[in-house]
């Protein structure tokens, strides 16, 4: 953050988005609930419950910020609304099953219980196929609008799909273990898994953030160089983000981060702090976030309003505080 003025300005607008992603979940099931037979009720229920559990709802936020940093006009709005909701369900019905005991059987999540704690786990199975399904219908209602919005709408099924966050979790399972063993000290295996860690995180955790930034610029003419530097943004972000988590989850407080922490390391789980240990993870997290503000400086140079975007990586990071 730079003076108390921007930070209170930053502030203003990150609460503007997050209450208008609110009252977009909120229309959503409100639409969907009078028509709902007593079986549809039950799983409404069980998909609301994660969905309106709160969080930092950062998807939706970085798909407002993007578009109002190209200067998206209030026509589209409406686009950006949608492409935000599917993103917070698409984000949601990941974490419903993320946390399944066939996953990373987590039992805290945003600071309450997790799905299948409350409704059991084959309900948590389709509440999150729900969540996802929803989200489709989002976009195909988008898609329907017209080429761009179609197009933007492929953004963010791809981000979602095996090419993605999908294949992201494929390989975070694939690499259990892994964090046990590279810390035996072969350096030559260090090296490639550390680059197979990066990919993972990149799909994981910075496909659907990339797409959320990266979306918005399929809603009109703007540069190759804009729509790449946006997608670099996110994916940088991304990677950011997860390191911060990775560190978080030896060093927070469960209760202050909403979520379980030290599973990471008695589950073997892959991550930066397994893979460079604490300080290491802070290096690449320092080296990450220059980057990422580089990224900022040539988005600015071409003419986007970049004063909100630029502050999200050091809001993001009193998580640490």
């Amino acid at each position: 953050m730079t003076d108390k003025a921007d930070m209170n300005a930053f502030l203003r607008r990150w609460e503007a988005y997050t209450a208008r992603a609110g009252r977009l979940i909120e229309q959503a099931f409100t639409a969907a609930r009078p028509r709902a037979n007593e079986i549809q009720e039950k799983i409404y229920t069980a998909m609301a419950y994660s969905l309106a559990a709160g969080g930092k709802r950062l998807r939706p936020v970085l798909v407002f910020a993007a578009a109002d940093a190209l200067g998206l006009g209030s026509d589209l709005q409406t686009d950006c609304d949608s492409l935000a909701l599917a993103l917070e369900m698409i984000h949601t019905y990941s974490l419903i099953h993320d946390d399944l005991p066939c996953m990373d059987n987590d039992d805290l999540r945003r600071g309450k219980p997790t799905n299948h704690k409350v409704y059991g786990e084959a309900m948590a199975v389709l509440a999150g196929d729900g969540l996802l399904n929803s989200a489709a219908e989002v976009l195909l209602e988008l898609a329907c609008r017209g080429l761009k919005q179609a197009h933007a709408a492929r953004v963010i099924m791809q981000a979602a799909g095996p090419a993605g966050m999908i294949g992201g979790q494929v390989m975070d399972m694939q690499s259990e273990g892994l964090g046990s063993r590279i810390q035996s000290g072969d350096p030559a295996q260090a090296k490639t898994t550390e680059a197979f860690l990066r990919q993972l995180q990149v799909l994981k955790t910075g496909a659907l953030i990339t797409a959320a930034v990266s979306a918005p610029a399929q809603l009109d003419q703007f540069s190759e160089p804009v729509r790449l530097d946006l997608s670099e943004y996110g994916r940088l972000l991304g990677l950011a983000f997860q390191i911060e988590d990775d560190m978080l989850d030896v060093t927070a407080d469960p209760k202050a981060l909403g979520k379980s922490t030290g599973k990471d390391e008695r589950d073997g789980k892959l991550t930066f702090v397994t893979a460079r240990g604490l300080a290491g993870a802070g290096e690449i997290l320092e080296q990450t976030l220059a980057d990422l503000s580089g990224v900022c400086r040539r988005l600015d140079r071409q003419g986007l309003d970049m004063a909100f975007l630029t502050q999200v990586p050091a809001y993001l990071s009193q998580r640490r505080a």
